[in-house]
């Protein structure tokens, strides 16, 4: 039951974001009382901090399978790891990351912090080994192109930016990450 309940915040908190999603709502959606949704977390902040760790661990797991696969090489993990993330990029509403930054900051930090963490450990591994095979220039400082790859998701992946651009977090997300992949593949 703990994880049908995850499944289903999860997916109603990137939809309408969790500011208006109410407990109501999801013991409805479930087929639940609330007092059966309450036994498992007591508040809705309980349930929401649930959720993100859900989140983290589903989407960690999954690029760490990617990173680890001996069948791929460097430019298959890349493009595989941007299509992990996009899928869950794909389905957050602009108003989850208004909630995020706005009600929850704490989350919102643990968010960047999470980002920084896998995208960094992952993307050097994958680029290292793009060098090695040959498909990712050798001149390219593996470094600076992740610090960039991340300034600019922290730039334009942000309620500030979202909320002003005609851009849904999928299309800014699309275009960053071919932006970044056709300028380090080796031609």
């Amino acid at each position: 039951m703990q994880q049908t309940i995850l499944e289903k915040a999860l997916a109603r908190f990137m939809e309408s974001g969790f500011n208006r999603v109410t407990t109501d709502d999801l013991s409805g959606d479930l087929g639940i009382s609330k007092k059966t949704l309450y036994k498992y977390y007591e508040t809705k902040d309980a349930l929401v901090d649930a959720v993100f760790e859900y989140l983290m661990n589903s989407i960690r797991k999954k690029i760490e399978a990617v990173t680890a696969d001996p069948d791929l090489n460097a430019l298959q993990k890349l493009e595989k790891m941007f299509e992990t993330i996009s899928d869950y990029v794909f389905r957050v509403s602009k108003q989850t990351f208004v909630d995020l930054q706005k009600s929850r900051p704490d989350l919102f930090q643990k968010m960047l912090d999470f980002r920084a963490r896998q995208v960094k450990r992952n993307l050097q591994i994958m680029m290292e080994q793009g060098q090695r095979e040959g498909l990712i220039r050798e001149d390219l400082d593996i470094t600076l192109a992740i610090d960039m790859f991340l300034a600019v998701i922290n730039g334009i992946m942000v309620p500030d930016y979202l909320i002003n651009s005609s851009h849904t977090p999928k299309t800014a997300f699309k275009t960053i990450y071919t932006t970044v992949l056709n300028g380090i593949i080796k031609r």
